[in-house]
Formats: structure tokens, sequence, C-alpha cells
């Protein structure tokens, strides 16, 4: 009896063992799908078919970033804009600040918001040609990084690495609480929202 009992509990304590095991596992597998998906947000996304990778949409976000402290700095040298420079301001340093893709998400959403609004309220006041100008062009730049993160294959790239897992590792990649990868990312570009904007 106390063989079958010593038995009983090694056959016990093996199993528990073995479903700790499976369940770390899995809580590995997808933590690492999950950075090599995230990886691309900011690293790029290969193309195989075109044999090359596409920036990262992290890289077009910074562009965004250099080009709303850009129309800050310029927009400072007016009084009047002040609250909206400082708007401005504050939206950017949210996004620099952003540690994950969905903050770097909304933080770009309010940033796209602030560039608007700040050009908006210029529009009151007497800028000279040259700051029209200048801040003409940022907002093409702003414009085309945005449309260009937009643009990325991304998201249709991190759907396909994700549905490559099988049904029941993503169950349980859940179940045992694995952080699962942002495979969408969607910040409209200006020529969704405003693609008539002009100083006249």
């Amino acid at each position: 009896m106390k063989v079958l009992g010593n038995r009983g509990v090694a056959v016990i304590i093996t199993v528990v063992v073995l479903i700790f095991a499976t369940l770390f596992g899995v809580y590995r597998s997808a933590g690492r799908v999950t950075r090599e998906v995230e990886a691309m947000f900011y690293d790029g996304v290969y193309l195989r078919e075109q044999g090359f990778t596409q920036p990262g949409i992290n890289s077009h976000l910074v562009n965004c970033a250099n080009a709303a402290l850009s129309l800050a700095t310029l927009m400072e040298g007016y009084p009047e804009l002040s609250g909206r420079v400082e708007e401005l301001l504050s939206a950017r340093r949210e996004f620099m600040a952003a540690e994950s893709i969905m903050l770097k998400g909304s933080a770009t959403r309010e940033m796209r918001d602030s560039f608007i609004r700040l050009l908006e309220a210029a529009r009151g006041v007497d800028l000279s040609d040259r700051d029209k100008e200048a801040a003409a062009q940022l907002y093409a730049t702003f414009n085309g990084a945005l449309i260009a993160a937009f643009n990325s294959r991304y998201n249709e790239v991190a759907v396909e690495r994700i549905s490559s897992q099988s049904a029941i590792l993503r169950y349980l990649g859940y179940s045992v609480g694995a952080k699962q990868p942002t495979a969408y990312w969607n910040v409209p570009p200006f020529s969704l929202v405003d693609s008539t904007w002009s100083w006249d």
C-alpha cells in the first residue's frame, strides 16, 4: 500500500509539473510572437514578395512629432497662439512618452488634432508670408508621414503572423495571461479628415 501511495503521489506531482511546464511554454511562445509582431511596428515590415523591409510605422510617427515640434517653434513668435502652441507641445510630449503601440495610437490622434487646431488658430493671426509658407510645408510633412504610417503593411503581416498560431495555443495564451500582440493600427491621415486645408 505504501508503494502504491508513493507511486500515486509521484504521478500527481509529474502531472502537475507537466501542466505547469506546458503552460510556461505557451506563455513563452505567446510572448515571443508578441515581441516579433510589435518589433515590426518599430523596426519595419519585411515584405517577402518584394524583397525589402518597409520602414516601421514608428519612424513615420517620429517624423510627425518632429514636424509638430517645428510648427510649435515657428508659432512661438506669435503670443496670440501661445495656448495652442503649448497644447501641441503637450500632445507631442505624450506621444514621445508613450510606451505601447496602443498608447502611441491615441497620442498620435491627439497630436494630429492639436496640430490642426494650431494651424486653424493661425488663420486669425497676421503671419508673415515666410511663416505661412513654412507652416504649409510642415503640414505637408506631417500629413505625408501620417499617410505613410496609415498605408503600412504592418496590420496585414501582423494578423498573418498571429493567425499562424493554432487556435488552441492562442486560447491558452489568453488563459495564462500572456501579453497579446497589437495587430491593428489605424490613425486616419489628414487626407481623410481635412484634405482641403490651406491658408485661403
